[in-house]
């Protein structure tokens, strides 16, 4: 069984490609480095090497290509001298190996090495060096994982696979899910949503005039965000497609006064122990806004805080710039197909079914969902994502919000 399955093509395709960190490097020739004091002492121009290795390392670090834009031969320029450095080195162990079952160890962790880098150089796809923390990785992507997942399915005659997730359709139609897997209509079932949209749920479309990409944006945005959550009695929970539209909308709120509401934000290093603390305190406070991006949208469980309402700040498009996504693009053109609608259009849809569907979580929930994007009216695809989303009825004004809340006070 494989759950949440609309995410299935991108976990493969992380865990499918080719990596190699700094932290890995770093230890390799750390342990190197001691062997070699320990084992022949007296090679000094294998330490003087080793040593080099590590500055050219400590350089890298703050001398990496961007990602956006991505020029893929700046990225294979670094890992070529990487290549460089370890070739010599190979040579060395040849020589060397037979003196300590250490150093032979060690050679072969350097010729797997050598043999990742290269795959990672010149294979089709994603190869990029990338910063991560307060290291770097080396890292080939492939492109698109279809055939490597049909084979898998074929392979496995003798097994049933059950794909699950709340969002493996686009418009009522898993057409792109089910082609990407090789499968057919016959191989595909829904069942029914357990509640209620047009009771327990409403829409409400904010009047922000301008679009996500102009400056004065975020500052309606703000403006409208106050006036809604005033009229919302319980928890709000704010979803953005980024950490700067986020931002941006947090210093714009420290600049009001809500009455009764503390402002919680999710910071964009937050994990471990502090994510667990931003939802407990999101819990324990009844009355709380949330700002919050990333797993926030699909992957926190809060059935055990019922929301007044979900905010959405912008159509959450993954970005043209990112490597990944230009790629997958490009490759999907170069084989006819319209890589808007089958890869930016259905994620950006498939992401916004997520996002809605944090509102209801038990069966007693109501709230109301605010689509503050006016793109969702003014370009065609909008009614892609309308279409997407639960059916319920759509509050006009900011006092119809008032009034659905207002009456339902005894189920929130």
């Amino acid at each position: 069984m494989v759950d949440e399955a609309h995410k299935l093509l991108e976990f493969n395709q992380q865990v499918s490609g080719s990596r190699i960190s700094s932290r890995q490097l770093r230890w390799f020739f750390r342990n190197l480095l001691s062997t070699v004091h320990e084992y022949t002492p007296e090679d000094a121009e294998i330490v003087r090497y080793i040593e080099a290795a590590n500055r050219w390392m400590s350089q890298l670090l703050t001398n990496l290509p961007p990602v956006t834009p991505y020029v893929k031969e700046n990225h294979q320029r670094l890992v070529k001298q990487c290549i460089a450095i370890f070739k010599p080195l190979m040579q060395w162990f040849a020589m060397a190996q037979e003196r300590a079952y250490e150093l032979k160890q060690l050679s072969v962790q350097a010729a797997q090495f050598l043999e990742t880098l290269g795959v990672i150089h010149s294979s089709d796809g994603l190869c990029w060096v990338k910063g991560q923390g307060r290291g770097f990785i080396f890292q080939h992507s492939p492109v698109y994982l279809l055939d490597t997942l049909q084979a898998l399915l074929k392979q496995a005659t003798d097994k049933a696979w059950l794909f699950t997730s709340a969002t493996l359709s686009v418009g009522g139609d898993a057409t792109i899910f089910l082609r990407k897997l090789g499968l057919t209509d016959q191989q595909f079932y829904r069942l029914a949503s357990p509640f209620n949209y047009r009771q327990q749920a409403r829409l409400y479309f904010s009047d922000i005039h301008s679009s996500p990409e102009q400056a004065d944006y975020y500052p309606q945005f703000v403006d409208r965000l106050i006036a809604f959550v005033d009229q919302c009695p319980g928890r709000v929970l704010v979803l953005f497609s980024s950490h700067e539209a986020l931002r941006k909308t947090s210093e714009g709120l420290q600049q009001h006064h809500f009455i009764n509401r503390r402002v919680l934000r999710q910071e964009k290093s937050q994990q471990g122990d502090n994510h667990v603390r931003l939802v407990s305190a999101f819990r324990n406070d009844a009355r709380s806004v949330l700002l919050a991006t990333g797993s926030f949208w699909e992957g926190v469980d809060l059935s055990g805080a019922p929301l007044s309402a979900v905010v959405i700040d912008k159509l959450p498009f993954m970005s043209p710039t990112d490597p990944v996504v230009k790629l997958r693009s490009d490759y999907l053109a170069q084989h006819g197909i319209d890589s808007f609608q089958e890869v930016v259009l259905a994620d950006a849809i498939i992401k916004l079914q997520q996002g809605c569907g944090r509102l209801l979580r038990r069966e007693g929930d109501k709230g109301v969902i605010m689509l503050a994007d006016p793109r969702v009216h003014r370009k065609q695809y909008g009614e892609s994502f309308l279409h997407s989303l639960a059916a319920m009825p759509i509050c006009e004004s900011l006092s119809d919000v008032g009034q659905f809340f207002e009456s339902s006070d005894d189920m929130l």
